[in-house]
C-alpha cells in the first residue's frame, strides 16, 4: 500500500504549513477558510506531477479547480507569485520517496493583429521529474493547456480528487464507460440502497449517440445518471473512484448529501477502501460519526454520537476496519497549525467531544 505520509507546502492559497497523515481514512476538520481545501490541493499537485499519469489524471485536477467556481481564478489564486508543496509517500515496506511540485504565475500582454489582450501563466512543474502542466488565459476568451515532459506518462500512483460538486459527464462517462467494456462486473456489484430503493449504473448512448451513463432503480426504471439527486450522484462517483484508485481525496464529503444516505456511503466506503487511503474534509457532525462508525463495524453504521459512543467502548486498533486519523486544524495568520488523534483515540473524540468541528479553538492563541 501506497500513501501520503506528510504534505508541506509553503505559498500555496498564501498559506504555508505541514501535516501528517495515516494511511486508511483521514478526516479533516476546520472552520471556514481555515485551509482544508488548500490543505487537500498541497497534496493533489505534487501527486498529480510526481507519481500520477499525467494525460490521464490531469482532468481531475481540473475539475476540481473548476468546483471553486472560476477555472481562471482557481488556479490564478494558487499563489501570489510562486509557491511550493513537497509530499512524502511511502508504503508497507516502510521505503519512502518524497516528490515536490513548484507553482509560478505571470502576466503579460500580448499583440494578436490589431488587438492587445492580456494572459495569465500558470505553470505547475515537477522538481523531482521532467513533467510539467502549464494553463494559459488569455483575455479574448482563449485558454490553453499544455503537458510536457517525458515523465509524464509514467504513473506509480492511480488517484481521484473529488470536489464538494459532481464530476461532469465528461469525466465519470468516460469511466464508467472504460470500466463497463473492461471489467462489467464490478460496475455492476456497486449497488446503493436508499430509503425503499436500491440503484446500480449501466451504461446508454443519448440522442448524439455518444455514451452516458444511466441508472436503474430497483432494476427496472431507468433514468439518466444526471437526472438523479446529487447526493447519488456524489455517492456512486465515490464509490466507483475508491475502487479504482490507490489514493482518493474528498472535499466536503457531506455536500448535498442526506444522513441516511451518508450512512450507506460510510459503510461502502470502508468496505472498499482497504488497502488504499482516504482522505477528506467535511463540517457535518453526522457525517464524521457515520464514518467513524463504519470504521469499527461496516455493518452497523450510526449517525448518532450516542450511539457511537456505546459502539466504542470496546473499541481495540488492532480490530478496526481501516485506520482513521482526525485532524483539526486552523490557521494563525497564514500558517496552518492541527492536532490529530488516531485509531481509537479519533473515534472516541467524535463521540465524546461537545463539538469536534468547534476543538479549532484549542489551536488558537488564547
Amino acid at each position: 500500500m501506497k500513501y501520503v505520509r506528510k504534505a508541506s507546502f509553503k505559498g500555496l492559497r498564501q498559506l504555508s504549513g505541514t501535516v501528517k497523515f495515516s494511511p486508511g481514512l483521514n478526516i479533516i476538520l476546520g472552520p471556514n477558510n481555515a485551509g482544508k481545501t488548500a490543505l487537500l490541493e498541497s497534496v493533489i499537485i505534487p501527486l498529480l506531477l510526481n507519481y500520477a499519469n499525467t494525460i490521464e489524471s490531469y482532468t481531475f485536477l481540473h475539475i476540481y479547480e473548476a468546483a471553486r467556481g472560476s477555472l481562471l481564478h482557481a488556479f490564478y489564486s494558487l499563489a501570489n507569485k510562486e509557491a511550493r508543496s513537497c509530499i512524502n509517500i511511502s508504503n508497507s515496506t516502510e521505503n519512502s520517496s518524497t516528490g515536490c511540485a513548484s507553482i509560478t504565475i505571470s502576466d503579460a500582454i500580448e499583440s494578436i493583429g490589431d488587438s492587445i489582450v492580456n494572459v495569465a501563466k500558470i505553470t505547475m512543474r515537477s522538481e523531482t521529474r521532467d513533467c510539467s502542466i502549464t494553463y494559459i488565459f488569455k483575455s479574448n476568451g482563449q485558454i490553453s493547456i499544455n503537458i510536457n515532459g517525458n515523465k509524464c506518462v509514467e504513473s506509480d500512483i492511480r488517484f481521484a480528487a473529488i470536489p464538494s460538486g459532481v464530476m461532469p459527464y465528461n469525466g465519470f462517462d468516460t469511466i464508467i464507460g472504460a470500466l463497463k467494456r473492461t471489467n462489467p462486473k464490478l460496475v455492476d456489484s456497486i449497488i446503493v440502497n436508499f430509503g425503499d430503493d436500491s440503484y446500480k449504473l449501466d451504461l446508454g448512448v443519448d440522442a448524439l449517440n455518444r455514451a452516458v451513463v444511466l441508472v436503474k432503480r430497483n432494476n427496472n426504471e431507468t433514468s439518466v445518471f444526471y437526472s438523479i439527486g446529487r447526493g447519488l450522484q456524489r455517492t456512486f462517483q465515490i464509490l466507483f473512484m475508491t475502487l479504482i484508485s490507490d489514493i482518493i481525496l474528498v472535499d466536503e464529503i457531506e455536500s448535498a448529501m442526506h444522513p441516511e444516505l451518508m450512512t450507506e456511503l460510510s459503510s461502502k466506503l470502508v468496505k472498499y477502501m482497504e488497502g488504499k487511503q482516504v482522505i477528506l474534509t467535511s463540517q457535518s457532525i453526522e457525517a464524521i460519526t457515520a464514518l467513524a462508525s463504519a470504521v469499527i463495524d461496516p455493518n452497523n453504521v450510526t449517525s448518532n454520537r450516542f450511539k457511537l459512543s456505546q459502539a466504542s467502548r470496546d473499541c481495540s486498533d488492532n480490530k478496526l476496519k481501516v485506520p482513521i486519523r482526525l485532524i483539526i486544524l486552523t490557521r494563525r495568520d497564514n500558517n496552518i497549525v492541527y492536532m490529530a488523534y488516531d485509531g481509537c483515540d479519533a473515534i472516541d473524540y467524535i463521540a465524546g467531544s461537545r463539538d469536534p468541528r468547534l476543538s479549532f479553538v484549542l489551536l488558537s492563541p488564547s
